[in-house]
């Protein structure tokens, strides 16, 4: 388990890996891919109602976190979009491309 610089609402919850959901590899059923989503729509509801939520999405912007789990109730794919990022011209190290493909894959079924 990661220990965080912050106590956020998610600091002794009884499902922490829901914040670092597990990407799936090829095509997920619709049964697994619900169950993800629902662990993800989870996840962020708590972090929405976080009185730590700003600090934590700082966190989440680090470098070393940018690519990975729920920070701020953002998805890494969510968080490497607010970087400045080029649009064109970049080509995302393999972690951020996993972590931008996930995000669009999983955007029409998670609550932001």
């Amino acid at each position: 388990m990661i220990t965080l610089p912050i106590s956020g609402a998610c600091a002794g919850d009884a499902n922490p890996d829901f914040w670092f959901p597990e990407v799936p590899k090829g095509r997920p059923s619709i049964r697994k891919t619900k169950i993800l989503v629902d662990q993800i729509n989870y996840a962020i509801d708590i972090c929405n109602g976080c009185i730590n939520r700003d600090e934590c999405l700082d966190e989440g912007m680090k470098q070393e976190n940018i690519a990975f789990g729920i920070w701020g109730g953002l998805m890494a794919g969510e968080r490497i979009r607010l970087t400045d990022m080029p649009e064109e011209g970049y080509t995302p190290q393999s972690d951020e491309g996993l972590a931008l493909e996930f995000t669009v894959r999983m955007e029409p079924w998670v609550r932001w």
